[in-house]
C-alpha cells in the first residue's frame, strides 16, 4: 500500500488526478482510498493538498 500512497500523493500534487480518478486507478471505492490515504499520510486527501 506505500508504494500505491506514494503515488497516489504525488498525482494529488502534480494537480492531475481527483481522488475518484485515483480511486479508480487503483480498482477501489473512493471511500476505501480515503481510508488507505489517510491510514498512510496521517491527513484527507483534501487536507494533504491544502498543506
Amino acid at each position: 500500500m506505500v508504494s500505491f500512497c506514494t503515488g497516489a500523493c504525488v498525482l494529488a500534487a502534480a494537480g492531475k488526478a481527483a481522488a475518484v480518478d485515483l480511486a479508480r486507478q487503483a480498482a477501489m471505492s473512493t471511500r476505501n482510498l480515503v481510508r488507505h490515504f489517510t491510514a498512510a499520510t496521517g491527513a484527507t486527501p483534501s487536507q494533504w493538498l491544502a498543506t
